[in-house]
C-alpha cells in the first residue's frame, strides 16, 4: 500500500468520526491528523518504517502505540480543561493507525505482514490480485508507480467520498 490508499482511508475515518458540531477549523486539524496516523508505520525513523518493517507493522507494537495514544487522550481529558476530543474520535484515531496493517495485508507479494514480531513468525496475508507494490526502492515517477497510485485511488476514493458526503449531510446547516 502507498500513501495514497492509507491517506484516503484516514480521511474516511475522520469523516466517520466527525461530529455535526465540528467547525471547519476542527476539520482542518482532524483530516491531516488522521492521514498522518494512518501512515504512522511508514514514518522514516531509525528502527521503524521500511527500515524495520517487522517492528512498525507488528500487531504487538501497534497495539502498544495505540494504547499509549489512547492513554494520552484519557490523561488530557482529565487534566486539560480546553481539551475537547471525544473518546469516539480518539478510538477512530487509533483505528486509523491499526488500519495500516490490515490494508498492507491486501498486497499479494507473497510475504504477508509479519504481525507477530517479536513473539513469532505469524503473518497476515489477504492478497487482492489488483493491488501491487511499488518495489524497493520505489521509483515515484515511473509508469508502474502511477498505475499503483491510480488503482489505490480508484479503490479507496469512492469510499472516502461517500464518508465525506455522509459527514456533511449530518450537519444541519449543510444539507446536500
Amino acid at each position: 500500500m502507498t500513501l495514497v490508499g492509507h491517506s484516503l482511508v484516514g480521511i474516511a475515518l475522520a469523516a466517520v468520526a466527525s461530529s455535526p458540531k465540528w467547525t471547519w477549523k476542527e476539520w482542518a486539524v482532524s483530516i491531516p491528523a488522521f492521514m498522518f496516523l494512518a501512515n504512522a508505520p511508514y514514518a522514516p525513523l531509525p528502527g521503524w518504517g521500511h527500515d524495520r518493517y517487522e517492528v512498525s507493522h507488528s500487531l504487538f507494537v501497534t497495539v502498544f502505540c495505540v494504547a499509549i495514544l489512547f492513554a494520552l487522550h484519557l490523561i488530557a481529558r482529565k487534566f486539560f480543561v480546553g481539551y475537547k476530543v471525544s473518546s469516539r474520535v480518539a478510538l477512530a484515531v487509533c483505528t486509523a493507525w491499526i488500519s495500516h496493517i490490515v490494508l498492507d495485508s491486501f498486497y499479494g507479494h507473497g510475504k504477508g505482514i509479519k504481525v507477530m514480531w517479536p513473539f513469532g513468525e505469524g503473518r497476515l496475508n489477504f492478497p487482492i490480485p489488483w493491488f501491487e507494490i511499488l518495489g524497493t526502492p520505489p521509483v515515484w515517477t515511473s509508469m508502474h508507480s502511477a498505475k499503483v497510485f491510480a488503482i489505490e485511488f480508484a479503490c479507496y476514493a469512492p469510499i472516502t467520498v461517500l464518508c465525506l458526503i455522509l459527514a456533511i449531510r449530518r450537519r444541519k446547516d449543510l444539507r446536500l
